[in-house]
């Protein structure tokens, strides 16, 4: 895979999100910030763990206004939740997967000697 294509994915998953949490999730643009940049600001805080003052000057917004639009779209994500957050489902006693096997003996003998 080539820098392009791997920039086009993730200009493609971006645009993916951005409809998604505007369709789906009542995310709107705003006077001055269009959803698009909400996202990003969000994604910036979320992916780089950066703070409210470090997303203000890479955008070029108020503190206020990095929070507002963050918390914005957490509850939009928060509203999607059954969409992006999945329930695990347990694994069996008679799973036939190898790692799961290897992980059950380590738990077991951890449980014997606590």
């Amino acid at each position: 895979m080539t820098a392009n294509t791997s920039l086009e994915w993730i200009g493609l998953l971006f645009t993916n999100y951005v409809t998604c949490f505007s369709l789906l999730g009542g995310l709107s643009s705003s006077r001055n910030v269009i959803v698009s940049e909400k996202v990003a600001m969000f994604f910036s805080v979320l992916a780089h763990h950066t703070k409210n003052r470090c997303v203000k000057f890479q955008f070029r917004r108020s503190g206020q206004t990095v929070s507002k639009h963050f918390h914005a779209v957490l509850n939009c994500v928060l509203r999607l939740h059954n969409l992006f957050l999945v329930t695990p489902q347990p694994i069996p006693d008679d799973s036939t997967y190898q790692r799961w096997g290897k992980f059950k003996v380590v738990w077991v003998h951890w449980m014997i000697h606590m």
